[in-house]
């Protein structure tokens, strides 16, 4: 068996359904940035829909085998770049911002710093597509070591003279692994924001 086909046996998985979503309101030809882009199974998917994405992941093993699994999709434009969300360093500006599954794995002041950093990011018209884990007693008990977000925390970070909540909803997901091996919560709330045309980037 191949890398390639290794790799495709074992963490290669659908895109978020939040970010399939996202997509449809995506122009042609889109710029998007994931942050925390694990193995690029969003990221993947966005560049097949024609858009120009950059997929930015910490993990080094997972960076390696995304560049693995992108030269067997010859033509696809994303652009694997290994960084710290909390330490973002681009000079423009994207019609879509993604958090899906990482905003867990910084702590709560960090995670409303890298939040604000994120809204930098995304063009007026576009953008910001975030995933985070409902804080509850069990899941507190069962990962401690994760940053879990009360209802109305992420939202309450976007200031509304700057962006329309086009969806703000809890979500309960199937049981998955998390990279440190950990059990992932299953509670989640998504968020899909666009920031106003009137914006100043």
């Amino acid at each position: 068996m191949s890398q390639v086909q290794s790799l495709e046996a074992t963490v290669v998985f659908p895109p978020d359904p939040l970010v399939v979503e996202a997509a449809l309101g995506l122009p042609n030809n889109a710029s998007v940035l994931e942050v925390g882009a694990g193995w690029g199974n969003n990221s993947f998917y966005l560049a097949e829909q024609g858009h120009d994405v950059f997929a930015v992941e910490y993990n080094p093993l997972q960076l390696a085998g995304s560049q693995i699994l992108k030269q067997a999709k010859e033509g696809l434009g994303v652009n694997f770049i290994q960084g710290d969300m909390r330490q973002l360093m681009f000079g423009g500006v994207f019609d879509a911002v993604i958090a899906t599954r990482c905003l867990q794995e910084v702590g709560p002041e960090e995670a409303y710093d890298v939040i604000n950093s994120l809204q930098t990011l995304v063009n007026p018209g576009g953008q910001l597509v975030m995933r985070a884990y409902i804080a509850s007693h069990s899941q507190k008990k069962q990962m401690p070591h994760l940053n879990l977000f009360l209802p109305g925390q992420l939202s309450a970070m976007l200031d509304p003279k700057e962006w329309v909540i086009t969806k703000n909803l809890p979500e309960l997901l199937p049981l998955v692994r998390l990279s440190s091996g950990a059990p992932e919560c299953q509670s989640t709330v998504q968020i899909i924001a666009r920031k106003t045309p009137a914006a100043v980037v």
